[in-house]
């Protein structure tokens, strides 16, 4: 339990320190204004709803796993209770909205951290710890979490923060 206190301590600091706090309403000012074009660049995940393409009836589905390459997406069907396996492009992420739920998104502080977007195995850790990544020409990488009622850091920045120190 000391353990996980300390990098729960370091993760806390690093949030607090790496990150700036982005209220949603400028993202939404943004959007509005057609400023930034903020993209969504999200990769699938576990858990996500998707909408399958070319079903017989037009099946939504969880994805309830994905290979080692994120070349095949295993799909728990809704309607049929049935798991069929899927290519990227056979399907899309369903969401809520086009922004999280969570009214404030994160910026890196330091523009040198942005380089963990540029492969997809960065998107991918991201992703994979529950985060939307949203990208601007004009701001950079902005990170969101489509979730509320909570502990976030618990469940969301602490699985991030481990990842990336496997590296």
């Amino acid at each position: 339990m000391k353990i996980k206190r300390e990098i729960m301590d370091r993760v806390y600091k690093w949030v607090n320190t790496d990150f700036i706090p982005v209220p949603q309403s400028v993202v939404e000012k943004l959007l509005g204004l057609g400023l930034g074009d903020i993209t969504d660049i999200t990769p699938p995940a576990i858990g996500d709803r998707v909408y399958v393409f070319g079903s017989k009836n037009d099946e939504d589905g969880e994805i309830v796993d994905i290979s080692v390459d994120r070349d095949i997406y295993k799909v728990k069907l809704y309607r049929i209770d049935e798991v069929i396996e899927l290519e990227d492009g056979d399907f899309t992420v369903v969401r809520d909205s086009y922004l999280p739920m969570w009214g404030t998104m994160w910026a890196f502080r330091y523009s040198s951290d942005n380089d963990i977007f540029c492969d997809s195995e960065g998107l991918e850790k991201f992703s994979d710890c529950g985060f939307r990544i949203y990208t601007s020409e004009d701001y950079g990488f902005i990170i969101g979490i489509d979730g509320a009622g909570y502990d976030f850091f618990e469940q969301h920045w602490y699985p991030l923060y481990m990842k990336l120190m496997e590296e």
